[in-house]
């Protein structure tokens, strides 16, 4: 396996800093009702710009690059509210879609983005995304890393990752596990060969307090994996994540 090449400490400090704040404290009738705005905003822009009978993935892309350049995927998780256009963060501005919604007006709750280190078609993709108290975004993974929770949540579930390139991959659930935000061994970006993945994979289940039960087979046979992350506690500003790790192959 092989890291892009950085120090380690540069990427220690960079998954810190994207990780700031994913986690929102809602207090407040006010920003409640803010956040369930949002909330229908993102319902209507799925109703806009995807249509399940459609041709491929039955998403708009050139309605939503139309609407936000930096829009290269959505994710749907089938059995969940989690169905979100997903942007690209930038080396130059990191943080932009943690306080920025889809259109790129400031919005706390922000949008679903990618790491700026990694991209949508590539081998292993980081996705950060809010969890609020009051529902939206992430929120229904945000405890997961408990086997009794990610069996509700996620045990008949399936991701579908779709990006204007490769079209729609299936995956399924791996794995979840609460980490600090400066866990380095999720920070994988590109490896040598499946193989490597493989082992990749298998080091994140042993590190896991939740899987899923077909995850043996689900990593044997992955050449993809996305994995969603959120703030892991009810308060905002603390230092702990839930990562949810899919797997699939093209």
């Amino acid at each position: 396996m092989s890291k892009r090449r950085s120090s380690r400490l540069n990427v220690i400090i960079a998954f810190v800093i994207t990780a700031l704040g994913i986690g929102l404290a809602i207090a407040g009738g006010s920003t409640i009702a803010k956040d369930v705005i949002t909330v229908r905003r993102y319902a209507t822009a799925s109703n806009t710009f995807t249509t399940p009978d459609g041709d491929g993935d039955g998403i708009d892309w050139d309605g939503l690059k139309a609407t936000n350049e930096d829009v290269v995927a959505w994710v749907k998780i089938i059995g969940t509210e989690v169905d979100f256009p997903v942007c690209q963060a930038s080396d130059d501005d990191p943080e932009f879609y943690l306080h920025h919604d889809l259109w790129k007006n400031y919005e706390f709750t922000g949008c679903p983005y990618i790491d700026h280190r990694c991209t949508a078609d590539g081998p292993h993709v980081l996705v950060f995304g809010h969890h609020m108290n009051s529902g939206g975004m992430f929120s229904e993974l945000f405890h997961c890393f408990e086997q009794e929770e990610f069996d509700r949540v996620l045990g008949s579930a399936t991701l579908i990752w779709s990006t204007p390139d490769a079209g729609p991959i299936t995956m399924r659930p791996v794995c979840a596990l609460e980490v600090d935000q400066t866990y380095e061994d999720i920070q994988w970006f590109e490896f040598d060969n499946v193989s490597k993945m493989e082992e990749w994979l298998a080091q994140m289940d042993q590190d896991a307090s939740a899987h899923a039960e077909d995850r043996e087979d689900t990593i044997r046979t992955a050449d993809r994996v996305v994995t969603l992350v959120t703030c892991s506690s009810l308060i905002g500003g603390q230092r702990t994540r839930a990562l949810v790790v899919f797997a699939g192959s093209l």
